[in-house]
């Protein structure tokens, strides 16, 4: 079909569909003696809120193509269609940007005369015509750079006594990730299930377009949006993926404060093929449409390790962690594989570790349930965080508690005839059936990014999430968490496998450190088939050093954990166009076996 048929997407047109109710809150506008009189007005202020202006600016620029013509060094000479911002511009946009984090009445100017120089060319088409660069592609460029500069900090704690050290919009931010749409809860109990923070950190964005958040690392490799930005990432429409950035109420320890020592207990201990068991669907297909329908059908896994063992489950992992403490002066965190818990025992965990404090900050847990079992679903990720009441109940309480928050696993596991064979499932899956699929809801997909330390974030992943580049590769490069556990059902860890080659491209670009944990059930069914030379490693580390490190199951039985040593190193990252910010990346240390 001809293309010109279809309506003219414009520069205006665009601007419309991301801030559809104008860019100034309509509360906001008696302080700038506005009236918007006309529908066209509503656009005609610069927006007020950087994440507002990034979030338009940046759309444009990458509808557009603009970064492929963008070039970063501001010595190089503009040809074919390439644009260059001179070394005085980007000195003026880092002055404006400093002076809209600090005084909001923006006194040079910079961000309306730019903006209405952007209203001038409305109409202009959003693509590139013939050879020559779009005139409105620096302008927006330039706004985009100025909104990411601005909102250094977003997303990181902010001191309830003072702020002391916090830009104006970071405080802004703070505050409405307790109070956005009513959803402030003050935490009583100690353990309570967050409610969804928003989806973006932008106030008046279509949501369904595009979403906003705060962002960790900067990509190092590539010439993308991503490498341009330094502190907000530009994320698809919250459909595709719904975003949450939690961040911390307590004053976070700093990166530097002391090693970040974690306990690995890989559940379950011990996997029997008959854990395995198709899932019987009912059918009124018959004759002929039997024959055309495809070889495949759904299992399902019975955590018979977990049968009237929730008690002793409970008191083993706080063995390990009593155990672990003889080592070191506090356990910052537990991470459990894919799969091993069920939401009730790690509830009971959770409150254990309040009466009893290791100085846990978080918990990460793969569970085949979680705080909504009428949902449905059979593959969750459930994650507390260490946070402070707000309201204790007593004085003689604990001031603290933990925030639980849980997400389904985004991709099915698809056992081949070849992995059926591998762990010696053929006595429970039919071997002559060329795929079995997980039995799993996956509904809506989420991404919950966590901050644990001042300047540090963490995400979590399970199995074919790491394997799978959809939908969520692409918003974890953007976002760029400082650390990411991959928890996984598989064999052991090993360099040469594909967990290894996924977390390779994850710390290469943007430079995360890479946990990946298995439990030893499946790694110890697949030594006892005797296929393969006897491996014990449970666990792999990968950073973007290009250090990979494979972490075995101590030799003494089950009674067994591991507790990793991490230490922060501080790393200057630089976006393409060498703006420089101080960053956090995790280094591994050591690795200590716990047994009981």
């Amino acid at each position: 079909m001809n293309e010109s048929a279809f309506p003219k997407r414009t520069v205006l047109t665009e601007i419309k569909s991301v801030l559809p109710i104008g860019t100034i809150d309509p509360k906001s506008l008696k302080i700038y003696n506005t009236v918007m009189d006309s529908p066209a007005g509503a656009w005609d202020l610069a927006p007020d809120f950087p994440p507002n202006l990034f979030a338009v600016v940046g759309h444009l620029c990458q509808i557009s193509g603009a970064m492929g013509y963008y070039v970063p060094n501001p010595h190089d000479q503009e040809q074919n269609g390439t644009f260059v911002l001179s070394v005085k511009d980007k000195e003026e946009l880092e002055k404006t940007a400093n002076d809209w984090n600090s005084d909001a009445k923006n006194p040079t100017g910079t961000i309306d005369r730019l903006w209405a120089d952007l209203l001038k060319m409305g109409n202009h088409d959003v693509r590139m015509e013939g050879s020559n660069t779009p005139q409105w592609w620096p302008v927006a460029m330039k706004l985009l750079i100025i909104a990411d500069s601005a909102s250094k900090g977003l997303g990181r704690h902010v001191s309830a006594s003072n702020g002391e050290g916090a830009s104006r919009f970071n405080m802004f931010i703070a505050t409405f990730f307790d109070n956005n749409e009513g959803q402030k809860k003050e935490a009583e109990s100690f353990r309570d299930q967050s409610l969804r923070k928003p989806a973006s950190v932008t106030t008046l964005v279509d949501m369904d377009v595009v979403c906003v958040l705060p962002k960790s690392r900067i990509a190092q490799v590539g010439c993308t949006l991503r490498n341009l930005t330094a502190n907000l990432a530009l994320l698809p429409p919250r459909g595709m993926v719904r975003c949450h950035w939690t961040q911390s109420r307590e004053e976070p320890k700093p990166d530097n404060h002391s090693a970040l020592d974690i306990l690995l207990v890989p559940l379950p201990y011990k996997i029997f093929g008959r854990n395995f068991h198709e899932k019987h669907q009912k059918s009124s297909i018959t004759g002929k449409s039997v024959q055309n329908m495809p070889n495949w059908a759904s299992f399902q896994i019975n955590q018979g390790w977990l049968e009237d063992k929730e008690e002793k489950l409970v008191d083993f992992v706080m063995d390990l962690l009593k155990e672990a403490s003889k080592e070191v002066e506090t356990i910052n965190g537990i991470i459990f594989p894919e799969f091993s818990l069920n939401y009730n025992i790690f509830e009971k965990l959770c409150d254990r570790l309040v009466s009893k404090d290791y100085g846990v900050e978080f918990i990460v847990a793969g569970s085949s349930t979680n705080c909504k079992p009428e949902e449905g679903g059979a593959n969750f990720v459930v994650t507390a965080v260490r946070r402070q009441l707000a309201k204790p109940k007593n004085t003689d309480d604990q001031n603290y508690g933990f925030a639980i928050t849980s997400r389904r696993k985004h991709h099915r596991w698809k056992l081949d005839q070849i992995q059926v064979s591998e762990y010696a499932l053929a006595s429970s899956l039919n071997p002559t059936t060329s795929a079995w699929w997980e039995d799993h809801h996956i509904a809506k997909r989420e991404l919950y990014f966590h901050q644990f330390r001042q300047s540090s974030t963490f995400v979590s992943m399970i199995c074919e999430d790491l394997a799978r580049n959809d939908p969520c590769h692409e918003i974890i490069r953007s976002i760029g968490p400082n650390l990411l556990f991959a928890l996984l059902m598989d064999g052991p860890q090993l360099k040469n496998r594909w967990s290894a080659r996924y977390a390779s491209s994850l710390a290469d670009d943007p430079g995360c450190s890479v946990l990946t944990l298995t439990s030893f059930g499946l790694v110890d069914r697949l030594n006892s088939t005797k296929k393969y030379e006897e491996n014990r490693s449970i666990a792999l580390w990968k950073d973007e050093t290009g250090q990979m490190i494979e972490i075995p199951m101590p030799k003494g039985g089950a009674d067994c954990g591991v507790l990793i040593s991490l230490c922060s190193k501080d790393v200057f990252d630089q976006t393409i166009d060498g703006r420089k910010t101080m960053n956090c990346s995790w280094r591994f240390q050591s690795q200590l076996p716990i047994e009981l």
